[in-house]
């Protein structure tokens, strides 16, 4: 695996806890819509079903 791709890896990684935390903050800041771990862990499975499948071509 090149470099590049180790890169790319890492920033994609970084910017699904980026997402996931601030789905976090976002229901924690308003907890009448939805439980905070629950956005977080949906917002996360969304991020990693968009993504895998174009970082691994």
């Amino acid at each position: 695996m090149s470099s590049l791709h180790l890169l790319v890896a890492l920033l994609l990684v970084v910017v699904t806890i980026q997402t996931a935390l601030a789905l976090a903050y976002f229901a924690h800041r308003y907890p009448g819509f939805i439980q905070p771990l629950a956005l977080a862990v949906a917002g996360t499975a969304v991020m990693v079903a968009v993504v895998m499948p174009i970082a691994t071509r």
